[in-house]
């Protein structure tokens, strides 16, 4: 039992670099929609139970240390 890495020191071991999330913001009936395009995103919709991300999933993903990044102009803040 005392060789288990604590749960804290995994998340440390993760490069920056690989805490990103990646998203591209569509319009689909005048809804903003947050879809994944990353691995990350991916796992973060599979949590939420949801094939796009909402701004409450993603600004979760921001508290965990992941940046949100979206390829649109538009704001992912605004998806429903």
């Amino acid at each position: 039992m005392n060789n288990l890495i604590p749960h804290d020191a995994t998340l440390r071991a993760v490069p920056k670099a690989t805490r990103t999330v990646s998203v591209e913001v569509r319009n689909v009936y005048g809804a903003l929609k947050a879809y994944p395009l990353c691995i990350n995103a991916n796992l973060f919709a599979e949590l939420a139970g949801t094939k796009t991300l909402t701004a409450r999933t993603l600004s979760i993903a921001e508290q965990l240390g992941f940046a949100v990044i979206s390829t649109a102009n538009a704001d992912w803040r605004a998806c429903a």
